[in-house]
């Protein structure tokens, strides 16, 4: 487990945010870019507890088996994906086809 690749979570905040920002999509990025998966405190009936979340300000290192919902969004559009952190960095659990839909 010493060998996985570790990523800090502002480091990976910053690859969707700066992008979003840089492209003129948005005047401000307030928002999180993603959060935990998996936890279920006793206190609450969501499956995050948001402990982990990215920020530009998240200080957090990302580990083998930590699951992620991400996600970015703008103008009513949002783009989302469950990740695992595995051995080798991370893997897409999200497995529905990258098709952009039309509201007729």
């Amino acid at each position: 487990m010493d060998s996985i690749p570790r990523a800090i979570a502002s480091h990976v905040d910053a690859i969707a945010r700066e992008q979003i920002l840089a492209a003129g999509l948005r005047k401000c990025y307030l928002n999180i870019t993603g959060y935990n998966l998996g936890l279920y405190p006793i206190h609450t009936p969501r499956t995050s507890d948001f402990s982990r979340i990215f920020l530009p300000t998240s200080d957090w290192t990302l580990k083998e088996g930590m699951v992620f919902h991400m996600y970015v969004s703008d103008a009513g559009v949002a783009f989302s994906e469950t990740v695992v952190i595995t051995a080798n960095g991370a893997e897409r659990l999200t497995k529905a086809p990258r098709t952009l839909f039309e509201a007729l």
